[in-house]
């Protein structure tokens, strides 16, 4: 009997709890409109069953409220019943996916599927070693690449194709060259352990992409050196191929000031001009390394599958020092903290005159 008393104790203890809680979601719960007069305030809301029966639903109970709102909550759900390490929301299930895009065929002369030495990103690489160890043989490097890219890639195949389904394993297809892409990226941070390596492997992968633009008559404008802003003709024609052979969906230059996208305009050429650094932004959207570089950030890496960002800088080299920075960014405001699915990467630039 003692035992039955304890128990119905305990169940009561908890249904008082949950009850209390219910109360708080449901009492800082922003009320919607519904077919009820818009006077209605909280109390009343309580009292009507079918609003009553909609508070109690998760997407409803998720919605955003106010900080001193959140704050009061967790302070009694501490008291009573204890937070979670986790959070007490869970995040929401990712979108879905589109099919994947079909790359151009110029993208195997930057990473083929065998990682051999016949594309861009693997003779870098190489060079890069060899800069650091003259020793190295260039095709025992070529087969230690294709090695250590094939293992990673079999053990991120599961996860990366229960994300993004790849439709043919070819570099054409756009979520499996998301995934070779990671395993080389993955492959190189091994054997480029120095962040100065890196640096320059990078900065040589989009000198190497832009030179053969150019030697392949991909690109029509001819770069002029004199100011910043004349180079803008030249940075949209490689940006337009990017898009055309749909390395990414779209892109945007510049920041927005008064309804309006500002990039490199006369008063930056002036301050660079006269060596002073000049910043400016560049979005790129749904790149085809995306989910690659948002996989390796997640591993606390910044070495990360970026072919277009070194592109773009190797246009500015010859007149300028170039140093940037990118970010991910989320565009959309989602009331739930642990929702993020980032569709933009955001470049930030920083050029001094040479």
């Amino acid at each position: 009997m003692p035992q039955m008393n304890r128990f119905v104790r305990l169940r009561l203890t908890k249904l008082a709890k949950d009850f209390v809680l219910f109360l708080l979601v449901a009492l800082f719960e922003r009320p919607r409109v519904t077919s009820l007069s818009l006077s209605t305030t909280r109390r009343q809301i309580l009292l009507q069953p079918i609003v009553l029966g909609s508070l109690i639903t998760p997407q409803n109970a998720n919605a955003a409220r106010g900080a001193a709102e959140l704050d009061f909550e967790f302070y009694v759900r501490d008291l009573i019943g204890g937070n979670r390490p986790e959070g007490n929301v869970q995040a929401s299930t990712l979108p879905t996916l589109a099919p994947p895009r079909t790359l151009s065929l110029f993208f195997e002369k930057i990473l083929n599927k065998e990682c051999s030495i016949e594309c861009l990103a693997t003779q870098q690489l190489i060079a890069q070693i060899q800069r650091r160890e003259k020793k190295r043989e260039t095709t025992f490097l070529e087969k230690e690449i294709q090695r250590q890219v094939q293992t990673i890639r079999e053990g991120a195949r599961k996860s990366f194709f229960s994300r993004a389904p790849w439709e043919s394993e070819t570099m054409t297809d756009q979520y499996f060259f998301d995934l070779t892409a990671y395993s080389f990226w993955k492959t190189a941070a091994v054997m480029l352990p120095n962040f100065a390596d890196r640096d320059m492997f990078v900065r040589n992968v989009g000198r190497s992409i832009y030179t053969s633009l150019r030697d392949e008559g991909l690109l029509k404008t001819k770069c002029r050196d004199e100011s910043l802003s004349s180079c803008i003709p030249c940075v949209v024609e490689v940006l337009d191929f990017f898009v055309s052979t749909n390395f990414c969906k779209a892109y945007r230059l510049g920041e927005k000031v008064d309804d309006e996208y500002l990039f490199l305009d006369d008063i930056d050429n002036q301050a660079w001009s006269k060596g002073v650094s000049v910043d400016c932004l560049l979005s790129i959207f749904e790149s085809a390394t995306l989910g690659s570089s948002l996989q390796i950030t997640g591993e606390q890496s910044r070495f990360i599958p970026d072919l277009v960002g070194p592109t773009i800088a190797a246009v500015w080299d010859p007149q300028s020092s170039v140093q940037w920075e990118s970010y991910f960014v989320d565009p959309e405001y989602r009331p739930n903290p642990k929702d993020y699915f980032p569709n933009e990467q955001l470049f930030q630039y920083t050029l001094a005159k040479r």
